[in-house]
């Protein structure tokens, strides 16, 4: 998942249903081990030394159903 980039944001904080799961150096986050046809929410979070953004809004993130055969 990608969103835009903040200004002088030297590192994003990650949430996923209210968690946060990870960060990221770049505007670019891959998530794993998720369930397959499966919605999720995600949150942003621009870090800038001490300071940090308010979370984003947040944006339903769907997987698709799994292949199988």
């Amino acid at each position: 998942m990608s969103w835009d980039a903040i200004e002088g944001a030297t590192n994003y904080k990650v949430y996923r249903d209210g968690n946060e799961i990870g960060e990221s150096d770049t505007n670019t986050f891959k998530d794993t081990g998720l369930t397959a046809a499966t919605d999720y929410s995600y949150q942003v979070k621009a870090v800038c030394g001490l300071l940090a953004s308010e979370l984003s809004s947040a944006a339903i993130i769907a997987t698709k159903e799994s292949q199988s055969g």
